[in-house]
C-alpha cells in the first residue's frame, strides 16, 4: 500500500506540474492521477481480500501493541481492529489512511481519494470490486472517518 501511496503522489505531482507548465489538459491532469487513485482505493478497501474459511490467531502481545497505536471514534472504534474470524480488520478500510504518506498525498489527489470513497461507501458505486462490502461495514467506516479523518470530511462535504 505504501508503494501505491508513492505512485499516486508521484503520479499526481507529474501531472500537475504538467499542467501547470501547460504540456497537458486538466482532463489528461484527471486522467492520469484517477487510475492510480483507483487502485489505491481497491487496495484501501481490501477488494481483492477472501473470506477466511476457518478463525486465525496471533500473538496476543502483537494484537495489544498494534491496536494501542489505534485513532479511535466516540464508540471506541478502530480502523486496527482486528477480526481475525471470517477477514483481518473488523472494518475493511485500512489504517494507513492515518499514515504521514497518505497525509502527505498532493490535495487533488487526496480530494479525488476520498471522492471516490465516499461514493463507495455510500452505495453510489455498485461495482463487483466493493460489492463484499455490508451496508454495516460501509455506515461504520463513514461513521469513524468522520470522527477521526477531519479531512475527509471536509473532502465530501465540498
Amino acid at each position: 500500500m505504501q508503494n501505491q501511496i508513492t505512485r499516486v503522489s508521484y503520479d499526481a505531482r507529474t501531472a500537475l506540474a504538467a499542467a501547470a507548465a501547460g504540456r497537458i489538459e486538466a482532463s489528461e491532469t484527471h486522467e492520469r492521477i484517477a487510475e492510480p487513485v483507483e487502485e489505491l482505493l481497491k487496495s484501501m478497501l481490501f477488494a481483492d481480500a477472501v473470506e477466511y474459511t476457518a478463525p486465525i490467531s496471533g500473538d496476543p502481545a502483537f494484537v495489544a501493541q498494534f491496536e494501542r497505536r489505534a485513532v479511535r471514534d466516540s464508540q471506541g472504534r478502530s480502523l486496527r481492529d482486528f477480526d481475525l474470524t471470517r477477514r483481518l480488520f473488523r472494518y475493511p478500510l485500512s489504517y494507513v489512511i492515518y499514515s504521514a504518506a497518505f497525509d502527505a498525498l498532493p490535495a487533488d489527489a487526496k480530494k479525488m481519494f476520498y471522492g471516490r470513497l465516499n461514493d463507495v461507501l455510500r452505495g453510489a458505486d455498485k461495482s463487483p470490486d466493493f460489492a463484499a462490502l455490508s451496508a454495516s461495514d460501509r455506515g461504520a467506516i463513514v461513521e469513524i472517518l468522520r470522527a477521526t479523518k477531519p479531512d475527509f470530511v471536509q473532502a465530501i462535504a465540498n
